[in-house]
């Protein structure tokens, strides 16, 4: 727990959106603070009340996921209020607030499949017991890396996020090696990631 207070664990989480992205990296910074029924609000640094002790802060880079090829069991008619997978996005929090991503995800514009408190699209499978249904939401916690007191050598878990059943073919799985690839910082994540045959 200690090593969570101090910011001494690098943590990346992927989300996938069904809105396209208009930048393709950048911070979030800003205030989190309570909004109505249970959900909360990013005030924006330059905005925010001049007592706020912490900031919630998290660094994004975004992937196009347009040009994949999606599952035929997925509902792809947005008049029924289906939406489809159009970015990859990786978040790095520097912080851990309540609900921090998937605010910052709306507050770029970049709401999460699935989370229809912050204005995710539904998705909806073919077989779906309804079209309201939600299959859940796509914000995943794939990596952390952290060096307990008496090594020095990185521990690092990973766990690949469950999206593949989206997409017809395992493009997916080349375009979240690229992203990671590129943008990670954390060469042990790197090596947890990839040290596999096939995830």
């Amino acid at each position: 727990m200690r090593k969570f207070s101090k910011r001494e664990v690098v943590k990346y989480y992927v989300a996938i959106s069904h809105k396209k992205a208009k930048k393709k990296q950048g911070w979030v910074r800003g205030e989190m603070a309570k909004s109505r029924r249970g959900s909360y609000k990013l005030i924006p640094e330059k905005q925010s009340s001049s007592d706020c002790k912490e900031y919630a802060v998290s660094r994004y880079f975004t992937a196009g996921l347009g040009n994949l090829d999606l599952s035929s069991s997925l509902v792809r008619d947005e008049s029924s209020g289906a939406a489809t997978p159009r970015t990859l996005v990786l978040f790095q929090p520097k912080t851990g607030k309540t609900h921090q991503l998937r605010v910052a995800a709306k507050s770029i514009g970049l709401p999460i499949l699935g989370d229809s408190r912050y204005g995710g699209g539904r998705v909806v499978m073919n077989g779906s017991p309804g079209v309201d249904s939600h299959d859940r939401t796509y914000l995943h916690a794939c990596a952390m890396s952290f060096i307990l007191d008496d090594d020095n050598e990185p521990i690092t878990i990973w766990s690949p996020p469950p999206f593949q059943h989206l997409f017809a073919s395992e493009e997916f799985n080349s375009v979240l090696q690229n992203t990671f690839i590129k943008h990670c910082n954390c060469q042990a994540v790197v090596d947890a990631a990839f040290d596999r045959e096939k995830w």
